[in-house]
C-alpha cells in the first residue's frame, strides 16, 4: 500500500519562511532576498538542496513557468556593506518589533488564559533580542536605534511572564 500527498504552495512557503527565519536572516530589498550570517552557511546548503528537490518533484510543470531557484552571493565584509546590512536589519527588525508588540498587546488585552501561548511569545521576544546581539557582532556596531522598541517588548514580555506564572499557579491549585 502506498500513499502520496500533495503539498500546497502556502505550506511550502511557510516551511521555507520558518527555515530562513531560523538562520537569523534579514530581508534585504524586494522579493525573497535575504542576508544570512556566515555562521549559517551549512544550513543554507540544506536550503539550497531542498529547493532543488522541490523543483525536481514539482508536479505542476507548466510551460513558461519560472523554476524554483536559490542563489547564494557572498557579501564583502567592509564598512560600506556593514552599513547597508545595518540599514536592512533596522528595516526588517522594526517591522518584527511592531508586529510582536501588536500581537502581544492583543494577547494581553484579550485576557488570554493560555500560559503556553504566553511562554511561546516570551521565547520569540527573547529570540529577537538574541538576533539583535548577533547582528551587532556581525556588523561590528551597536544597533541602538532599536532600543526603544526592545524596551517596550521587554515590558510586554515581563507582563506575559507574570500572567503566565499566575495562570500556572491557579492551574496547580485547582
Amino acid at each position: 500500500m502506498s500513499s502520496t500527498s500533495t503539498v500546497g504552495r502556502r505550506q511550502i512557503e511557510t516551511l521555507l519562511e520558518n527555515y530562513v527565519d531560523s538562520m537569523q536572516a534579514v530581508k534585504i530589498g524586494r522579493g525573497h532576498l535575504f542576508f544570512i550570517p556566515r555562521d549559517y552557511i551549512p544550513r543554507l546548503q540544506v536550503l539550497e538542496d531542498f529547493i532543488e528537490l522541490l523543483e525536481k518533484s514539482n508536479q505542476l510543470q507548466r510551460p513558461n513557468r519560472d523554476p524554483l531557484e536559490v542563489n547564494s552571493i557572498f557579501v564583502v565584509d567592509d564598512a560600506k556593506q556593514r552599513n547597508k546590512m545595518a540599514a536592512a536589519f533596522y528595516r526588517s527588525v522594526r517591522k518584527e518589533v511592531a508586529e510582536y508588540e501588536e500581537r502581544v498587546t492583543h494577547l494581553i488585552q484579550g485576557g488570554s488564559q493560555s500560559p503556553k501561548l504566553m511562554e511561546q511569545w516570551i521565547m520569540r521576544i527573547r529570540g529577537l533580542e538574541e538576533k539583535k546581539r548577533s547582528y551587532e557582532d556581525i556588523l561590528k556596531q551597536e544597533l541602538s536605534d532599536l532600543d526603544d522598541g526592545f524596551t517596550s517588548l521587554r515590558y510586554l514580555s515581563d507582563e506575559l511572564r507574570i500572567r503566565a506564572a499566575g495562570l500556572r499557579a491557579q492551574q496547580k491549585a485547582a
